[in-house]
């Protein structure tokens, strides 16, 4: 699964979690594979079983967590749903990093960045 578009923001909350060892190390901290499993697992769970515009909040602490809101879903060309999503990182309830994705389910009912299917 291509994690480029949410590197950014998982360097972010690793950062604001584990303080400046980690920020010394990003490439250590971008191919641990727990980080990467909890993104997967998250993102598929979302994906599959949550209605556009509903919001799922994961909570890494009182006042740092992450939104993932699915915005759209339909049917590609190729016979794939897609769904377009939104990422925010919030701490302090302030909004510090917003991306935005498109996932496509395979026939193996795997989320998966649209880019590479």
């Amino acid at each position: 699964m291509n994690f480029t578009n949410f590197s950014h923001l998982i360097l972010t909350i690793w950062i604001l979690l584990c303080g400046e060892v980690w920020a010394q190390d990003k490439t250590r901290m971008l191919d641990d594979p727990a980080i990467k499993e909890k993104w997967v697992n998250t993102l598929q769970v979302v994906l599959e079983m949550h209605v556009s515009g509903k919001e799922k909040r994961v909570f890494f602490s009182e006042n740092l967590h992450v939104s993932l809101v699915p915005l759209a879903t339909w049917k590609s060309v190729s016979d794939h749903y897609c769904r377009r999503f939104k990422v925010e990182l919030i701490t302090q309830n302030e909004v510090v990093d917003r991306e935005y994705g498109v996932y496509c389910r395979d026939m193996d009912k795997i989320w998966k960045n649209a880019k590479g299917m």
